[in-house]
């Protein structure tokens, strides 16, 4: 009999164990990691994905403390490589009252044939005087 119990409960652990793992992937869909760094004035977001089957697109939304509504940055198809890089360029940009423009939210949508999954991602780093200003001398130069 306490062979039969320790089964038992060996085997609730792992069917537990499972259940939450699927559980967590029908909450992320098929990214598995977004993540993003201030590079001076710029944004780069990098996500991965631990499956590109029924894939068919990526959405690429920001929106900034200033501006609490969302605006589309791009439209991605999926290549097979499984890990993508976004750069958003010029992020330091004022507001109509010259304020600076600080904390950014962003928003990826990965549309499968199961349906749309989200996934958000807030930097508020700001960046000082000079990375803005040099960000502003890099741009005329572009």
């Amino acid at each position: 009999m306490k062979r039969t119990t320790l089964f038992s409960v060996r085997l609730l652990a792992v069917m537990t164990l499972l259940m939450g793992a699927l559980a967590a992937y029908a909450l992320s869909g098929p990214v598995t990691s977004f993540t993003g760094t201030f590079e001076g004035i710029d944004a780069r977001l990098n996500w991965e994905l631990s499956s590109e089957t029924g894939l068919q697109r990526f959405e690429l939304w920001r929106h900034s403390a200033a501006d609490p509504t969302f605006q589309k940055l791009a439209t991605i198809q999926p290549n097979g490589s499984a890990r993508y890089t976004f750069l958003d360029q010029n992020l330091y940009k004022t507001d109509e009252n010259n304020n600076t423009i600080g904390a950014f939210t962003y928003k990826l949508v990965a549309t499968t044939s199961s349906g749309d999954f989200n996934n958000v991602l807030q930097l508020s780093q700001t960046p000082s005087a000079v990375q803005r200003s040099w960000g502003s001398i890099k741009s005329m130069f572009r």
